[in-house]
């Protein structure tokens, strides 16, 4: 089973990079899904902190997965390391994915975290940075944002999470 949990009190939009964040989340998301046989995976999202029109917050994906020997987890985010050979067979993968989650969410101002028992699961975490969107409404497409006040704002890179309930969060991308 995949759970979302979001916390009280998150905004209704934020400013960030929705690539990167739907990057770092579908690596976490699919890696938990990939070990873990029985149980589930949970996303949890909530505020950290907020302050002066900025909010981080907290993005943790956990599963009843595997998990990781202690020993083994400095080794975790160095490019091209699979942890155990024999489940890297059998469920593919390069050994990118967490050295690359690792320098997006650096480069967005976090740092992406681990806990883990064997047999038990683990924990990936992650805190960024974002400033609470002034706008009320949604961005659209480059170049069609109806009222834009610049075509520099209508051309923007940035995203928008949206939703006014906390069920229909999504992010969306311009």
């Amino acid at each position: 089973a995949l759970d979302v949990k979001l916390g009280p009190g998150l905004p209704g939009r934020v400013l960030g990079d929705p690539g990167r964040l739907r990057q770092i989340l579908l690596n976490l998301v699919g890696n938990a899904i990939k070990f873990t046989s029985r149980g589930g995976v949970e996303i949890h999202v909530r505020i950290a902190s907020q302050a002066d029109g900025e909010v981080s917050i907290s993005f943790a994906v956990l599963d009843t997965g595997v998990g990781i020997p202690a020993d083994q987890l400095p080794r975790l985010f160095e490019r091209f390391t699979q942890i155990d050979a024999s489940t890297a067979r059998l469920s593919g993968g390069s050994g990118l994915g967490l050295p690359i989650c690792r320098e997006l969410v650096s480069r967005m101002d976090g740092k992406l975290e681990v806990e883990s028992q064997p047999g038990e699961g683990s924990r990936f975490a992650f805190v960024l940075p974002m400033k609470i969107a002034e706008s009320a409404r949604p961005r659209l497409a480059k170049r069609s944002v109806p009222g834009a006040a610049s075509e520099q704002e209508a051309a923007s890179d940035e995203s928008i999470a949206d939703g006014d309930t906390p069920s229909s969060r999504s992010v969306i991308a311009s």
